[in-house]
Formats: structure tokens, sequence, C-alpha cells
């Protein structure tokens, strides 16, 4: 399994305003929010570039590739 880096944006919403009681929202996880700032870069990549087909699904695996990459760099030691 990888590394998805945890929750992104965790946080508690109260049931009512009179009730003690959360929900825990656990947010996308870190991977998912690196994959979608990725993905921000590439698609202006290829707007601004040569037109050339590519599937959707290879633009997804760099997308990810790029979030995987930030996070082995984000749990290195020398950070």
């Amino acid at each position: 399994m990888k590394d998805n880096g945890g929750c992104a944006f965790p946080n508690k919403e109260a049931v009512a305003a009179y009730d003690c009681r959360f929900i825990d929202h656990k947010g996308m996880t870190l991977r998912d929010y690196f994959a979608g700032q990725a993905l921000v870069g590439i698609l202006m990549n290829l707007a601004t570039g040569p037109r050339r087909e590519i599937a959707v699904a290879d633009i997804a695996k760099e997308a990810y590739c790029c979030a995987d990459g930030m996070l082995k760099r984000r749990n290195d030691a020398d950070i």
C-alpha cells in the first residue's frame, strides 16, 4: 500500500450547537491533494504547449507520480 500522507484537511464539526458530540471529517489524503496540485501544472503545460493527444489516464498517472515523489521527499530524513 502506498503512503497517502494521511489526512490533508481533517476537522471536526459539531452535531448541534447545544450538543457535545462531533463528526470527524477526514478530508482528502495528502497524496490526493498533492496530485491535484500537480494536475494543475500538468494541464497548464498541456494548454500552453504544443497540441498533442494524451490519454486522461496518462495525465492522472503523471499527477500521482508527482504526488508520490513529493511524499517521498517529504518523508526523507534530511529535510
